[in-house]
């Protein structure tokens, strides 16, 4: 079975890197971005299976991130993973077709590693 890539563009450099090697230790490609700008280059080089995203980040928030990925006719799956409990951006990132939108006080770790394996259909992950 081929290994799924994820993204995951996260500004806060702790979260960022804890969500990389967890995930990576469930046997998934990794790649990190620190803002939507660093996101959108990834998205181009590396095709993610499933990207990450958080809302609030300097430089290029995600919800731009995801508006101009959609313009841009990429239909990746995206999980938004946020502190921003925000009926608009909740909203919006509804209409850009989120996956999910995930508060990160809500969730822990392990959650989300299952949330990720359950969107990309990944039943057993060495």
């Amino acid at each position: 079975m081929e290994k799924k890539k994820i993204l995951i563009v996260e500004d806060d450099t702790v979260l960022l890197q804890m969500l990389g090697n967890v995930l990576r230790q469930h046997d998934f490609i990794v790649f990190e971005a620190q803002n939507g700008i660093e996101g959108i280059a990834h998205i181009k080089t590396d095709s993610p299976d499933l990207v990450l995203l958080d809302v609030d980040m300097p430089q290029m928030g995600g919800l731009f991130m995801l508006k101009t990925i959609r313009g841009n006719g990429n239909k990746t799956p995206v999980m938004m993973l946020t502190n921003l409990n925000n009926p608009n951006s909740i909203a919006d990132a509804a209409e850009l077709g989120v996956t999910a939108y995930l508060i990160k006080a809500d969730w822990e770790i392990d959650d989300i590693v299952n949330k990720v394996k359950e969107k990309l259909h990944v039943t057993t992950v060495a």
